[in-house]
């Protein structure tokens, strides 16, 4: 297996040109690979380290899926929760009356969606936007007393589903697997 470093931003491996100004039947490849020097990540060519393993982004999302449909199934649904606004939720019984912006970081979701989310939250009747008072355009989001009551329904319900899912894994396993996780998303560059 050979890995190309990341290169400058703009330029294409091995050559002195910019992907702007190249222009050849394999472009869209070429554009792949200006993408991917942007990202400064190294560009893995031959062939793969592990050819017969499923990859480990398959692993991670089937394993999210299945605490997710977990979650979902076995308390949220009784209290007509949705997932989406489960992560929100878990923000901000942390930390209530975080800006919108701070919200969507916190809750490690895409700008775009945390209004689409909250605006559900509002109507479901969990949070309420307010103002700031020293610049108007910056709006904070805080539980209602509703918002607030949930967290003693479900955040324990919410243990006891990762209870089930790390059952017969030893603790150590467990510390292993957090920290790998973390490892992988530096490597990536989160």
């Amino acid at each position: 297996m050979q890995v190309i470093p990341a290169t400058p931003a703009g330029k294409l491996h091995g050559t002195g040109d910019s992907a702007a100004t190249r222009s050849t039947p394999t472009r869209t490849w070429k554009k792949h690979v200006f993408a991917m020097t942007r990202a400064k990540l190294p560009i893995v060519t031959g062939p793969a380290q592990f050819p017969n393993k499923p990859f480990i982004s398959r692993e991670l999302r089937l394993t999210y899926e299945a605490l997710r449909r977990a979650i979902q199934e076995r308390f949220l649904n009784t209290h007509g929760v949705s997932y989406r606004h489960w992560a929100y939720l878990r923000v901000l019984w942390e930390t209530d009356g975080m800006t919108q912006s701070s919200l969507s970081k916190a809750a490690a979701r895409v700008g775009s969606n945390t209004v689409a989310i909250v605006n559900g939250m509002v109507k479901a009747g969990y949070v309420k936007r307010v103002p700031s008072e020293s610049d108007r355009r910056t709006i904070h989001i805080f539980l209602t007393p509703e918002g607030r009551a949930l967290r003693t329904r479900l955040h324990p319900k919410g243990r006891s589903v990762e209870e089930v899912a790390l059952a017969d894994i030893p603790p150590k396993h467990v510390t292993i697997l957090r920290d790998t996780l973390k490892r992988m998303r530096a490597n990536l560059g989160e």
